[in-house]
């Protein structure tokens, strides 16, 4: 037994060390610094504005204010961070695995099926040299759009809205919020994301002369790049990327919006990276101007229900059940 916790402890130092340093990971030192430098900034300009001083207790007070990070909701938070590191250090290589195999499985058989259909092995349109930046376009597009269509179905299907109501349950936001979610949920975005990927695969087997090998580093850098304000989105600091930009990209000021339980804000900017899909679904909200507004459920009965870290857990996996039985 002693030897098992060894290992797993050193296992656990191991998948933290790589989180830390790989960008693909929310939790990549990068990000975290670029939030930093955000704050500093942005407390600043506040400074600024105000005409006070700046100091380390101002600084403090502005950037991890009392009333959100004294909250049960941000311990909350803490509570499913560790729950999710947990998970992902037990599951984190098969839910890789099993997401890639999924998309592998679904481009062979579309693949296969086309070449069925029109008896031939492929259309070859695109030469190899000019396919690189198609695929990489293509790739982002289509995980993107099954992260979109997993988080759309999560708060229009009542039962895996259940499961989502857990993120949503959080009355303040700050970056652990990212992690606050039930453990079903993200087995639904892992399945759209798949299933998109896939299908974006196997019609390209079909159409393209060969599938490039040097996307992905197109893929890596705009995903870095991107994620600079993974931070910001759950975070009580308003950022903005105007009103022509939003309707490209979500911005973190839209994301909170999303977390809004104002009735024009309901359900609206749905799309983790890309806004326009929300513009397609009819689900855009482009602000202005900053607003004000309440985050959370819209039932009180509802955040009283997901009050403390177990009730997180089991109560949405009974709530999904008796929405099956009615």
């Amino acid at each position: 037994m002693h030897d098992f916790l060894n290992r797993l402890a050193a296992s656990s130092t191991h998948l933290f060390q790589s989180e830390i340093l790989y960008w693909g990971s929310l939790l990549f030192w990068g990000y975290g610094l670029f939030y930093l430098v955000t704050l500093i900034t942005l407390y600043g300009v506040h400074t600024s504005k105000v005409r006070q001083l700046c100091s380390w207790a101002g600084f403090c007070a502005y950037a991890f204010p009392k009333h959100i990070y004294q909250h049960a909701s941000f311990r909350e938070d803490l509570y499913l961070f560790a729950f999710q590191s947990t998970l992902r250090l037990l599951f984190k290589t098969l839910t890789i695995i099993s997401t890639l195999m999924l998309a592998q499985i679904c481009a062979e058989q579309i693949s296969a099926g086309l070449q069925n259909v029109f008896d031939s092995k492929g259309l070859e349109w695109v030469p190899a040299e000019n396919l690189r930046f198609v695929y990489f376009l293509g790739i982002v597009l289509a995980a993107d759009f099954g992260n979109f269509l997993g988080h759309y179905l999560l708060h229009h299907v009542p039962f895996l809205w259940e499961f989502h109501k857990v993120h949503h349950s959080a009355v303040h936001l700050t970056p652990i919020t990212q992690f606050r979610a039930h453990p079903v949920e993200p087995l639904i975005r892992h399945l759209g994301t798949s299933l998109c990927m896939g299908t974006f695969m196997g019609l390209g087997a079909f159409v393209f002369t060969q599938v490039p090998q040097d996307f992905f580093i197109d893929t890596a850098v705009f995903l870095l790049v991107y994620n600079l304000t993974v931070h910001l989105r759950h975070s009580h600091l308003w950022v903005s990327f105007g009103p022509i930009l939003s309707y490209i990209f979500i911005s973190p000021a839209q994301h909170q919006i999303h977390h809004s339980i104002e009735p024009r804000h309901l359900h609206k900017n749905i799309g983790i990276m890309f806004s326009f899909w929300d513009l397609l679904f009819g689900c855009l909200y482009v602000p202005q101007d900053k607003e004000d507004f309440r985050i959370g459920l819209t039932s009180t009965d509802e955040h009283k229900e997901l009050e403390g870290f177990w009730h997180l857990l089991w109560v949405p996996i009974v709530n999904a059940y008796k929405r099956l039985k009615v």
